[in-house]
């Protein structure tokens, strides 16, 4: 098999390229390998999904490798532990729920050392871990996955036969790792994203649902006077609150507010200025009606009345609801 220093000009960087013509007459072996390698980067990069994007790069890797076990680690910044991702046996998923804190097992010891292992014979390595997989593995080849130097997994292919893995297959799949990390960084930013969309929605339904059980269901039915409002949210969330507070007899106020933000936090601090000042209301009512009996019951006895209960010499008051409006 040719060098493949020959052709290391075209080693996947960034932006992935198409392979030049005049590599596929002059080294057609390796040009078909780095038109390979270009399809699955193009393609991977596009998925969104992990589990999907996963399953892509298992199926496509076969196509370059042939391997027993396919595996992918991910590395957990709050554990400090690589963790099963994804695991693929043949063509059908396994269960995976391995957990290696760094530079323990090979796998531990490539994403540790920032390198690739490729193992001839796990049987003579004492770092060797055996995973029940349904396949005793004999070669092992670990890829760590980088972006820049920032450790976002491992890539770990296992086959029943030693010596399965080459020089040439740890140098392709040390591109395409590359490729691959990028696309787990994406679908996990993808899945953070969606997950904070989530949250949010749910804050929004939360705080509208505080809003709509603390404004007034309808207005307020005073004699004398008609009362409309009405609330219209600018988004799907307003930050103003009002009401109608009767706060003794002939006195009608009204509470107008705003607060800042549209959030449950908003909402929440919206809810207890209407609460405090409810009761300030109720407080300010019920001392009026005990000042009111108190002023009838240190009265000195008034003048005698007369007639249909009016006193002498006045006329009888007209009945009337007037109301000040503060």
């Amino acid at each position: 098999m040719e060098d493949l220093s020959k052709i290391g000009s075209f080693a996947l960087l960034g932006e992935a390229d198409p392979v030049p013509q005049s590599l596929l007459l002059s080294h057609p072996e390796q040009a078909n390998t780095l038109a390979l390698l270009y399809e699955v980067s193009r393609e991977v990069t596009s998925i969104l999904d992990r589990e999907e994007l996963l399953r892509r790069v298992a199926e496509r890797v076969k196509k370059i490798v042939n391997y027993d076990v396919f595996s992918v680690m991910l590395w957990n910044e709050q554990t400090q532990l690589l963790e099963s991702a994804f695991a693929m046996c043949a063509t059908d998923s396994i269960a995976a729920r391995l957990r290696i804190p760094l530079h323990r097992g090979l796998t531990g010891t490539a994403a540790g050392e920032r390198r690739v292992l490729r193992i001839n014979d796990v049987t003579e390595d004492p770092r060797y871990i055996r995973c029940e997989t349904g396949v005793e593995a004999r070669s092992e080849l670990v890829v760590p996955l980088l972006m820049q130097d920032r450790l976002i997994g491992v890539l770990d292919l296992e086959s029943a036969a030693p010596h399965a893995f080459t020089l040439e297959h740890e140098r392709m799949l040390s591109t395409l790792g590359s490729y691959v990390a990028i696309a787990l960084e994406n679908a996990r930013l993808f899945e953070e994203a969606k997950e904070n969309e989530r949250r949010m929605r749910t804050e929004l339904d939360t705080a509208r649902e505080i809003q709509r059980q603390l404004l007034p269901t309808g207005a307020r039915e005073v004699p004398g006077l008609d009362l409309a409002a009405g609330y219209v949210p600018a988004r799907e969330l307003g930050g103003d609150f009002y009401d109608f507070l009767p706060y003794g007899q002939g006195r009608l106020g009204f509470m107008l507010g705003d607060v800042s933000g549209k959030g449950t936090a908003a909402a929440l601090y919206g809810s207890l200025a209407i609460g405090t000042v409810r009761e300030i209301v109720v407080d300010h009512a019920c001392e009026q009606t005990h000042a009111r009996q108190r002023r009838r019951t240190v009265s000195p006895p008034g003048p005698q009345r007369s007639g249909a209960g009016h006193l002498p010499g006045r006329r009888a008051a007209r009945p009337h609801s007037r109301y000040r409006i503060r």
